[in-house]
């Protein structure tokens, strides 16, 4: 998904919810439910591992907000 310059944090509320979901799940050990997968997840199934999120899309004047959007999101 790529970042949106009309949008105060480059996503909308909703889009930073499901990445947030997502690195939620990756961060607990499990597997997010509907991402779809290059190849098989490593057999880690259940350990916590540390997560990292890259934002570069469209509008890179935008990847600040939506990372400081992704960390309130996440309470970090």
């Amino acid at each position: 998904m790529r970042t949106d310059a009309a949008l105060a944090d480059g996503f909308t509320p909703h889009a930073v919810d499901q990445f947030a979901a997502c690195l939620q799940a990756w961060r607990g050990g499990s597997e997010p439910a509907g991402v779809p997968r290059n190849e098989e997840p490593a057999s880690l199934s259940g350990l916590r591992r540390d997560v990292f999120m890259f934002f570069i899309g469209g509008a890179k004047e935008k990847a600040p907000a939506a990372a400081t959007a992704m960390r309130e999101r996440l309470g970090c």
